[in-house]
């Protein structure tokens, strides 16, 4: 009887657990039906299965609809077949929208738009870019390709290529492979996850600037390419960026460039900056969450927004309406990223839940989260950033209050920082093994880490929005953003001290897909077995 209740608290998770096992069979469907070879008798064949498949759907819901009232029991588990068989029909068309979009690897003229920042790699400059006309013929929807452009040693025509501009090619179109491995990241898979269906090397002389139509875009695609476009312009114009030249600094040291490097990526999710061992640095220390616009950074500014708006308790709807807005702004400024699309959607569908429920269905909103994301895409079910974001969520749900309660104290400073401690405890419970698989190390300092970096998030995010406010005005803005620098640079230092302390990272290792599994049913089992235990006592 208790776990019915609790399933019945819980009606929307049992929904997106069946959903999910339904993509799994979805992809297993699509290797067997051959769809990685791109034959066109595969293609067809699948089209077969998903008319056939969407037919049986129908069929199903007019009969749970006919017979809702007579065999509720049944029902249910009609509705919960229904809820599969759509998982695997939504894996396999949108794999179907994915596939290469010709017989066979050729060479092509086509013209095409830049979608992403360029970066150089040696000889080429590596970028994202939308095909949209191929031999004059405008598509009906953009081929998403990675590109690789060599370098001409004679002239700097590539600097041509910025987020936005169009150029025109002739080079080979083939399928989209995996280039390295890290661990047990698939790549290859990582680049269907984001829609990529072709990618291309281009040879110095076998381009050219060009005005290129984005008809071929989706509303939403053009949306994101101007939202992409604006954030270039912020990091150009607020943060001092290199502009392209080899040459140019953000400061007057490597160490200020990274420091404003770090603001860059923390505040307006730019990359691009950072160095190898910066990036290396926040690995070992267990900091790259900070790095990655997710929902650290949005919780940031929604609770302050909300600590702001407190006051306003007899229009709780009107104070949530005015910080979402804030917030959904913030995410159009900062290019509209998976990620941060995925945290906004989350704290959205929560903001509204306080609203409306006073915030009991705590997992109900990440299930609701989980199923309009993986409807959207659902090969968003293989994304890391997907999986170590849900997982750190449902972690903390489950871990954070009994956690939390181990320490009673009404020191009010010691309070806060145990809740901070508690926070990173049930996350790195939540991940830590998805961390071990997918990058094969384990940070042993992560509650220093996350005692120091939180802080600094907190001020570098609202420093740097402080820094565009008053951008117009450089006798302010110079100061603040030399602060800003100063501050980013001091919270490198601390993770430079975390990251020499003995025993800092431990790795390499190495468990299987299968460990994976038996570790998470591990701490399950023991979850159980403790609330079970705690349960007894508390009935005696």
């Amino acid at each position: 009887m208790d776990s019915d209740s609790h399933l019945n608290n819980y009606p929307l998770l049992p929904v997106a657990m069946v959903l999910m096992t339904g993509i799994v069979a979805g992809d297993a469907a699509c290797a067997h039906m051959g769809m990685d070879r791109c034959g066109a008798q595969a293609l067809a064949r699948v089209d077969q299965w998903l008319k056939a498949g969407w037919t049986v759907v129908m069929l199903g819901i007019l009969v749970a609809l006919f017979f809702h009232k007579r065999h509720v029991k049944g029902i249910g588990v009609l509705l919960y077949l229904i809820v599969f068989l759509m998982g695997a029909l939504l894996l396999i068309g949108h794999s179907r929208q994915l596939a290469f979009p010709f017989s066979q690897a050729r060479d092509i003229h086509y013209e095409a738009v830049v979608i992403d920042v360029p970066r150089t790699a040696g000889k080429t400059v590596r970028f994202d870019c939308f095909i949209t006309v191929i031999n004059g013929q405008r598509l009906r929807h953009a081929i998403k390709t990675k590109a690789f452009v060599v370098r001409d040693s004679l002239t700097d025509r590539w600097r041509y290529l910025a987020v936005g501009k169009g150029f025109e090619a002739i080079s080979m179109v083939e399928p989209p492979v995996a280039l390295h491995r890290q661990g047990h990241f698939d790549y290859q898979r990582w680049l269907r996850v984001h829609g990529f269906r072709a990618q291309t090397l281009v040879f110095a002389d076998d381009w050219r600037p060009a005005r290129v139509p984005l008809s071929s875009l989706s509303w939403w695609q053009r949306l994101r390419l101007r939202a992409l476009q604006q954030r270039q312009r912020l990091v150009e114009r607020y943060f001092a960026k290199p502009t392209g030249k080899e040459n140019d600094s953000v400061g007057d040291s490597d160490a200020d460039n990274q420091a404003m490097a770090i603001i860059t990526s923390m505040v307006l999710g730019d990359r691009h900056a950072l160095s190898s061992d910066t990036t290396e640095l926040y690995s070992a220390t267990g900091a790259s969450h900070i790095l990655a616009l997710s929902g650290l950074h949005l919780g940031i500014i929604y609770a302050v927004l909300t600590l702001l708006l407190g006051r306003w308790r007899r229009w709780q709807w009107l104070m949530q309406a005015i910080a979402l807005s804030a917030v959904w702004v913030y995410v159009v400024l900062v290019g509209m990223g998976a990620s941060v699309m995925r945290s906004a959607l989350m704290l959205t569908v929560y903001a509204f839940c306080l609203v409306a429920y006073h915030g009991k269905s705590s997992f109900n909103v990440l299930s609701f989260a989980a199923i309009v994301l993986l409807v959207a895409n659902p090969l968003s079910l293989w994304d890391v950033s997907f999986q170590l974001s849900f997982m750190a969520v449902l972690a903390i749900m489950v871990y954070y209050r009994p956690l939390n309660r181990l320490v009673h104290t009404t020191f009010k400073p010691l309070k806060t920082l145990w809740g901070m401690m508690a926070v990173s405890l049930a996350a790195q419970l939540g991940t830590a093994p998805l961390v071990a698989y997918y990058f094969e190390r384990f940070s042993t300092y992560f509650l220093l880490t996350n005692a120091i970096v939180i802080p600094f998030a907190f001020v570098i995010i609202y420093g740097a929005l402080l820094l565009m406010a008053c951008s117009v005005v450089p006798a302010v803005a110079a100061p603040v953003g030399k602060a800003l620098v100063m501050v980013s640079g001091a919270l490198n230092a601390c993770l430079s001290w975390v990251a020499s302390l003995p025993g800092s990272s431990l790795g390499p290792l190495h468990p299987s897909l299968i460990q994976l599994y038996l570790i998470y049913i591990l701490i399950a089992s023991i979850t159980l077995l403790i609330a079970k235990i705690v349960s007894l006592q508390t009935k005696e």
